[in-house]
């Protein structure tokens, strides 16, 4: 499981570009989707973010995390659906820790303890 520090979150420019809509398009799509789902977790003020776009002008962006990426893209078609639950995937396995770092760390960890012992 991902800590939630590093949970994955997939933006609406990102998923735009994956599905090949207009970004405007799919902006309507998350936030009719927020609105059906109804649920006091979720809504548009908790996924809304902004971003500076090529012009310096802010714009509306939703970042979302991969369960309403997922329940997004479940309208679009299947070829879309696999480019973006890919993407998703490759994104946390960038969120996940190294098993070799980690090994590594560990044996610091045990070598610093083993020193002060001493």
């Amino acid at each position: 499981m991902i800590p939630a520090a590093q949970a994955v979150i997939m933006s609406s420019r990102e998923i735009a570009e994956l599905v090949e809509k207009q970004h405007d398009h799919v902006l309507r799509d998350i936030e009719k989707m927020l609105a059906e789902i109804n649920h006091p977790k979720f809504g548009a003020v908790d996924c809304a973010a902004e971003y500076r776009d090529a012009k310096g002008q802010m714009r509306k962006e939703y970042l979302l995390p991969r369960d309403l990426t997922v329940t997004l893209i479940l309208g679009y078609r299947a070829d879309l659906r696999y480019r973006v639950v890919k993407r998703l995937e490759e994104l946390e396995a960038q969120a996940r820790p190294d098993p070799v770092a980690m090994h590594d760390h560990l044996n610091l960890e045990t070598a610093d303890r083993s020193a002060r012992a001493l």
